[in-house]
C-alpha cells in the first residue's frame, strides 16, 4: 500500500513539474522567472528555475531529447528502463501466483506451463495503451513476429522470414517472395529475430 502510495505521489510530481518547465521555457528565463507556474510559491518557483538553468538539468534534458528523436515508434514506459519494467512485472506475478507465500516450497507444482518469453510479454507491455491496443503498427509487427517465430522454435520447426512475413502481413508467400526476389528483407529478418530471442531460446534452437 505505501508503495502505491509513494509511486502515486511521484508520478504527480513528476507531471507538476514537467508543466512547470513547459511554463519556463514559454516564457523563457527572464520573464518565467517573474511570472511563476500557479499554485506554486515564488520562493520554491525561484528554486525550481535555479534547477531548470543548472548544467545537470540541461545535460539530462539534452539526451532525453537525443534519445527521444531515435525513437521510430511510440512506447508506454516514459523514463523507466525496461529492465526496471520487467523486474516489476515478474513481482507482481510472483505476488499474484504466492499471495502469502504459502507451499512455496513445501508442494512444488508437477505441472509445468509453457509460457512466452518474459522479454516478449515485457515488449507488449511497454508498447500498448491502457485499452490493450497498440500504440502503433509496427511494434504489433514486431511482436506478431517474435511470437510466431519463438512458437516454432519450441514446436522443432523453423520458420523463415517470408513465411512470417506472410501470416504477420496476412500476404501470400508468393507475393512476399514477388515483393523480394532477393531475399535481402528475409535474410534481416532472421537474423533481427535470432538476435531478439532470449539466451534459452538461442540455445535451444542451437541444439
Amino acid at each position: 500500500m505505501r508503495r502505491a502510495v509513494n509511486y502515486s505521489l511521484s508520478m504527480r510530481f513528476k507531471n507538476f513539474k514537467h508543466h512547470c518547465h513547459e511554463h519556463y521555457q514559454k516564457l523563457g528565463a527572464d520573464s518565467a522567472r517573474q511570472t511563476p507556474h500557479e499554485n506554486i510559491k515564488m520562493d520554491d518557483w525561484l528554486r525550481l528555475c535555479d534547477h531548470f538553468e543548472s548544467p545537470q538539468f540541461k545535460r539530462q534534458s539534452t539526451a532525453n531529447k537525443r534519445s527521444k528523436s531515435m525513437q521510430t515508434y511510440a512506447h508506454t514506459t516514459g523514463g523507466k528502463l525496461c529492465s526496471q519494467r520487467m523486474y516489476e512485472m515478474e513481482k507482481a506475478k510472483h505476488a499474484a501466483t504466492h499471495p502469502e507465500e504459502e507451499n512455496s516450497s513445501d508442494q512444488p507444482s508437477d505441472v509445468v506451463e509453457q509460457e512466452e518469453p518474459k522479454e516478449m510479454k515485457v515488449y507488449a507491455a511497454t508498447h500498448k495503451r491502457t485499452d490493450g491496443s497498440w500504440v502503433d503498427v509496427q511494434p504489433q509487427h514486431n511482436y506478431e513476429m517474435q511470437r510466431m517465430y519463438v512458437e516454432a522454435l519450441e514446436k522443432g520447426n523453423r520458420l523463415f522470414g517470408a513465411e512470417i512475413l506472410a501470416m504477420v502481413l496476412n500476404k501470400a508467400p508468393t507475393y512476399i517472395n514477388k515483393q523480394n526476389p532477393t531475399s535481402v528483407k528475409e535474410k534481416e529478418l532472421e537474423e533481427r529475430l535470432e538476435n531478439s530471442l532470449p539466451e534459452g531460446e538461442k540455445q535451444r534452437q542451437e541444439f
